[in-house]
């Protein structure tokens, strides 16, 4: 039921699609203006060596069913061009600037993350009160909360993240083993779909514990990770995050090629507040709450 509800919660408040985009806009703006100067030269570097157009061609490949082989063989020089310009022949300043866009990375999912609290927030008003919130004033209510829940946050998610590029970076590896390069996209795909939904699935209370029982940011973490850890609670969100998990890496990858990447503009959005929505019903289940799927429609939670 929390897969169904959240979407069906989804469709109820696809205004908040909107908003987001609108905050995503003004982040990525301010983002690109602070870090051109080191963003430019990467651009530069990808477009003189065609990446761009390599990641096109693996995309092509599998919409079009080529052979697990072909499309090992692209995946492998794209890699092995990748290594060698980065990697195994550095240029002049790269470290500086490598380092320099870590911190970029390290504001941009601060910026980035601040709205989430006033997402979980008005989704709150309509699963507890039927009441429609602003987003700009939960948005200012909540910004001082929200810096400090960002911040802690990122203390788990980063390295997690960083251990998740380095599980997926040395199973390439595995490409110089004979046979066994034709089925390690598969591989390598599955192993990324199932560390992500792990991740999104105990970090998935935090947030909502705040939102909807107005815990602090540590209260809110101690709680959050007691309820989701539960054993007939964690299989249930992780099972329904695997899906969303699947079902978006789809999706985005569809509109993306035949809509030469307009359509994220709508995808992504819709993404967040899909990975939102999960997290509150998640949350009011968990906590054996009755809550609003729409206007006409209540669900009362089963003790979990």
């Amino acid at each position: 039921m929390r897969f169904k509800n959240a979407f069906k919660i989804l469709i109820a408040k696809f205004s908040l699609v909107w908003h987001i985009l609108v905050y995503y806009i003004i982040t990525t703006i301010i983002i690109a203006s602070i870090g051109a100067a080191v963003l430019i030269p990467f651009f530069d570097t990808f477009k003189s060596m065609g990446l761009g157009q390599d990641f096109n061609n693996i995309i092509v490949s599998l919409l079009q069913n080529r052979s697990l082989e072909d499309v090992s063989a692209q995946f492998l020089d794209l890699y092995t061009r990748i290594i060698d310009e980065f990697l195994v022949i550095p240029r002049v300043g790269w470290s500086l600037r490598i380092f320099l866009l870590g911190i970029i990375g390290i504001l941009a999912r601060l910026l980035f993350g601040f709205c989430e609290l006033s997402v979980l927030s008005v989704l709150e008003g309509h699963m507890s009160a039927n009441a429609h919130y602003s987003f700009t004033g939960a948005y200012l209510s909540n910004l001082g909360k929200s810096m400090k829940y960002q911040f802690f946050k990122m203390l788990f998610t980063l390295p997690y993240d960083i251990f998740v590029f380095f599980v997926l970076y040395l199973m390439t590896y595995l490409f110089k083993v004979p046979g066994l390069a034709l089925f390690l996209p598969l591989l390598i795909m599955s192993v990324f779909i199932v560390l992500i939904a792990f991740r999104l699935t105990a970090m998935s209370h935090w947030g909502a514990s705040i939102a909807v029982d107005n815990n602090g940011v540590f209260k809110g973490l101690k709680q959050g990770l007691k309820l989701v850890f539960k054993k007939k609670n964690f299989l249930a969100v992780f099972s329904a995050f695997l899906v969303m998990v699947i079902l978006a890496i789809a999706i985005n990858v569809f509109v993306t090629f035949f809509t030469l990447s307009a359509g994220l503009f709508l995808t992504v959005p819709l993404t967040i507040l899909w990975g939102n929505c999960i997290n509150m019903t998640s949350y009011y289940i968990a906590t054996g709450k009755r809550y609003y799927i729409d206007s006409d429609t209540i669900y009362t939670s089963p003790v979990v």
